[in-house]
């Protein structure tokens, strides 16, 4: 499995970063920033509103640096 050029010094990969977030945390952020969805177009896939979506990006952003540390 290759790692993750971003990660590479970290020894993390950004999958490895992903799996230990809440699944909907995950999902979301694979789609938004891996995929480069927009909010709308993630909302729509997952079935939930867009303010959703936001609230779940910014909590899984926030609880990556503790998954760093």
């Amino acid at each position: 499995m290759s790692k993750d050029p971003a990660s590479e010094g970290l020894g993390v990969s950004a999958e490895a970063l992903l799996q230990r977030l809440p699944a909907n945390e995950a999902a979301i952020l694979r789609l938004r920033v891996l995929e480069s969805r927009s909010l709308r177009s993630i909302a729509a896939e997952l079935g939930v509103s867009t303010m959703t979506v936001s609230r779940h990006q910014k909590a899984a952003l926030a609880a990556l640096p503790e998954q760093l540390a």
